[in-house]
């Protein structure tokens, strides 16, 4: 049976759609669990382009470490691509623990430490997941430039 794919929606930060010849900057990505109401043991974040506040667990579920490649994928919306990531053995079984004891709940997805997206968990997240642009859609070079920086060295 194929892994669950989970359809995450990620707003594109100031990428550069350009190839650069030089060795690739790397962006730290990093899942977390996320509450909408404070705590002393959460970290308060806000919804990077909304004024929403989310209160993030210190524990990271997966980062780049677990991510094995990301490559762009098609779209549903023409001429648009996602980043779809492959993650590690280790890494799959977090999530899927996490995603699992967490339905209903949301997953915060950073990006060099901003809050990209924290979509509600609908189902178990597995080997594989598609962090899918919203408005602005990724191009496919901006894409391309994304899933280079997730698994930069």
């Amino acid at each position: 049976m194929l892994s669950a794919i989970v359809l995450l929606s990620l707003a594109l930060v100031g990428a550069n759609s350009r190839v650069q010849e030089k060795p690739q900057a790397r962006v730290v990505i990093e899942f977390r669990l996320a509450e909408s109401l404070p705590s002393d043991e959460l970290q308060e974040a806000v919804l990077e382009g909304t004024s929403e506040k989310l209160y993030l667990h210190k524990e990271v579920i997966i980062s780049n470490k677990d991510v094995v490649a990301a490559h762009p994928i098609p779209s549903f919306t023409p001429r648009s691509f996602d980043i779809e990531i492959e993650l590690s053995n280790e890494g799959a079984k977090r999530i899927s623990k996490a995603s699992t004891e967490n339905i209903g709940k949301r997953i915060a997805v950073l990006i060099d430490g901003k809050v990209i997206v924290a979509p509600v968990l609908r189902s178990t997240i597995s080997h594989k997941a598609v962090i899918a642009g919203s408005a602005p859609s990724f191009t496919k070079e901006e894409a391309e430039g994304l899933a280079r920086k997730i698994v930069a060295q």
